[in-house]
């Protein structure tokens, strides 16, 4: 996606979301985040860097592909070499704290522009969750992210655990950081506080919902809606009724709340709200459900609210599958840990810029954005610029483009269920590896 001639163009339209991104990927803010990356004259420069760089991450490009795609269409001079190795050279130099930055204020800004019903009783929700991504088994990624110790040793790929905040209503991803196998998801997931504000609601599953964590985050203003963790209700005591399957308990503080925090600095006790109900899971049967929430006054959020609230954390699952499927950074393309993060952290921003255009065309079709497709929006962004128009039609194309996701609209589908599974058959002609490929293979010398 040609971002800049995207924004370069935009003024017309400043009152739409994509428009709104114009001071963040400006030429002043670039050159602010991106310091000392340009000290002489040259070729590649920051901006072309990370067009190439977008681009590459958004339609899974290689670097030579991007390099002779950036030549074709004017970025690069003609007169550019196509080796890869200058634009590997350059794109290596980027700071990973910069592009961190960058990442974090496209996202920012998109959640800004959230509108009223893509709240939850005019507060934001934020959800929670943790996955990973596969890297290039190379001898300088396993020195810092191992494998699984399940796996025998060189049959597998070093792994990058990932944890995640995105916006509910927006769907962006605004903050995240990574760690190797060995840290857990709740330790990384308390480097993220500092990206949630007083009034937030914080959606989770069981594995964030600790008594310490749900102390903290309500001393900072912020409710949480998390899963019961391991046990049961009948070691809390109840202290109201509000209702069938609604009721008040007092959760009293445990005796090893954990390592990370002082025990004293804990209260004693809390009062929070459990609700429970049941939802329906694989082969057509019902799974019970607990809640655990600071959200105490039953009359502003009913226990249906929170049910329908909790429900729709399966959206997070969904963008996450849109992030590594759907972009392919399941398995990220980089020999180096420096160049793993950073595909990341670019693939991230291309997401966001994307997730920015289903919510303009969510806004023009008056539609929630989870109607747009984003694999729709991927490949209509992709062929916006294989034409170069004038900046008089750019407002004309930009809207039919818009009108183009609002037409090819994501069905509603309730409760869909689908069993997972395929009709073609895989093709048996290959074993699992269960020994290191190159000692179990056999040498041909040749005479």
């Amino acid at each position: 996606m040609i971002v800049y001639e995207i924004l370069a163009q935009l003024g017309k339209v400043k009152h739409m979301v994509f428009g709104s991104l114009l001071p963040i990927m400006g030429e002043t803010n670039i050159l602010e985040l991106f310091s000392g990356f340009s000290e002489r004259e040259r070729k590649y420069v920051i901006f072309k860097v990370l067009e190439m760089y977008l681009n590459q991450v958004m339609n899974r490009m290689s670097c030579g592909h991007t390099v002779i795609w950036a030549i074709n269409q004017g970025i690069l001079p003609m007169s550019t070499s196509a080796n890869n190795s200058c634009y590997s050279t350059a794109r290596s130099k980027l700071q990973e704290k910069s592009l961190i930055a960058l990442f974090r204020a496209v996202g920012a800004k998109v959640e800004e522009q959230a509108r009223v019903l893509d709240k939850f009783k005019r507060r934001n929700v934020k959800v929670v969750d943790g996955s990973s991504v596969q890297l290039l088994d190379t001898a300088k990624n396993r020195t810092e992210y191992t494998q699984p110790t399940e796996q025998k040793q060189g049959c597998g790929n070093p792994v990058m655990r990932l944890v995640a905040i995105m916006g509910l209503g927006t769907g962006v991803i605004l903050d995240a950081v990574v760690g190797a196998l060995s840290e857990n998801e709740r330790t990384l997931f308390r480097k993220l506080w500092g990206g949630l504000v007083a009034s937030d609601i914080l959606l989770g599953d069981r594995g964030f919902g600790s008594y310490a964590e749900v102390a903290m985050l309500k001393v900072r203003g912020v409710d949480v809606v998390f899963r019961q963790r391991q046990g049961c209700l009948k070691s809390k005591e109840v202290v109201k009724n509000n209702g069938k399957n609604d009721f008040l308990i007092r959760w009293k503080r445990p005796h090893d709340p954990g390592a990370w925090v002082p025990r004293d600095e804990l209260p004693r006790e809390m009062i929070v709200r459990a609700v429970r109900f049941r939802c329906a899971v694989r082969g057509g049967k019902t799974e019970e459900v607990i809640l655990f929430t600071t959200l105490i006054d039953s009359h502003e959020y009913s226990a249906n609210d929170l049910a329908t609230l909790y429900r729709r954390r399966w959206e997070m699952e969904l963008r996450l599958r849109d992030i590594k499927t759907v972009m392919g950074l399941e398995l990220i393309p980089s020999k180096t840990p420096h160049g793993c993060r950073n595909y990341l952290w670019v693939g991230l921003t291309a997401y966001n810029l994307a997730r920015a255009v289903m919510l303009d065309a969510a806004k023009v079709g008056r539609i929630p954005i989870a109607r747009i497709s984003f694999t729709n929006t991927l490949n209509a962004v992709s062929e916006f610029h294989d034409c170069r128009f004038s900046e008089s039609d750019f407002e004309h194309r930009y809207r039919n483009l818009l009108s183009q996701l609002i037409r090819t609209r994501v069905p509603l589908r309730p409760g869909r269920s689908e069993r997972r599974e395929r009709k073609r058959r895989p093709k048996n002609g290959f074993k699992l590896m269960t020994k290191p490929r190159y000692p179990a293979c056999s040498v041909i010398k040749v005479a």
